[in-house]
């Protein structure tokens, strides 16, 4: 008897084994497809957000929200309208009106180039953004999420750093608050359905070698035969 209970106990746990091996390496191989992909669709473009739904020049053409951004694009906005542009993970730029800039960004860094009016750039942890004048640049921290608030006069004149003058000038969409969040919500968002598809892979491999096991334990092992050559958990005797 303690013979056909060793012998039993041996080939559950060999199925136990090889049942682990198989949910490890499915749930690996679909993080380090989906990570990557999820990283660049969050960082390679930008939306944005206009106050009142109202039209700015991106690149010469009327745009309005929801228009997609890309890095090298130049923005104007009119008098009247103020604008934002959500960059994921990167941060956010608020936009005041009569305001002309180029925008570039890439991983890890933003690059405002302000030609005249007013803008607040935010940068999240990790990211390094500049905003740059005729007269003079002011760059974020990258160890921390930070914030600089620029304004460039008509004229090449000395710019104003850190004042208040662009929050004064009206930047931002006027729900810039709202839209940044919405941004991090979605990022978010995003990483928890990646975390919760490897979560499912768990479980289904998880109920899977329950079953195994289950089987294992109600039905005996054929001793009557020899080993299966067959690729695959070994087979008692």
């Amino acid at each position: 008897m303690n013979a056909r209970y060793k012998r039993l106990t041996v080939c559950t746990t060999l199925l136990l084994m090889f049942s682990i091996a198989q949910v490890y390496v499915g749930v690996s191989f679909a993080g380090s497809v989906t990570h990557p992909q999820r990283a660049r669709a969050t960082q390679d473009v930008g939306t944005l957000v206009t106050s009142g739904n109202q039209p700015v020049l991106v690149n010469g053409n009327n745009a309005l929200t929801d228009a997609t951004i890309l890095s090298g694009t130049s923005i104007e906005s009119p008098q009247g309208v103020s604008a934002t542009i959500n960059l994921g993970r990167l941060g956010r730029l608020d936009i005041a009106p009569a305001t002309s800039l180029r925008l570039e960004f890439s991983v890890g860094k933003i690059r405002v180039t302000l030609l005249k009016g007013c803008v607040i750039l935010l940068t999240r942890i990790n990211t390094t953004g500049t905003v740059e004048t005729p007269k003079g640049v002011a760059i974020t921290d990258p160890t921390k999420d930070d914030v600089i608030d620029v304004c460039q006069g008509d004229r090449p004149g000395t710019p104003v750093f850190n004042q208040g003058a662009a929050a004064d000038a009206g930047a931002g969409s006027g729900s810039g608050s709202a839209a940044g969040t919405s941004a991090g919500t979605a990022s978010a968002g995003t990483a928890s359905a990646g975390g919760l598809s490897q979560t499912a892979g768990v479980l289904i491999g998880g109920f899977g070698m329950g079953a195994m096991i289950v089987a294992a334990l109600v039905v005996p092992c054929d001793r009557g035969k020899r080993p299966s050559r067959a690729v695959g958990p070994p087979q008692c005797r």
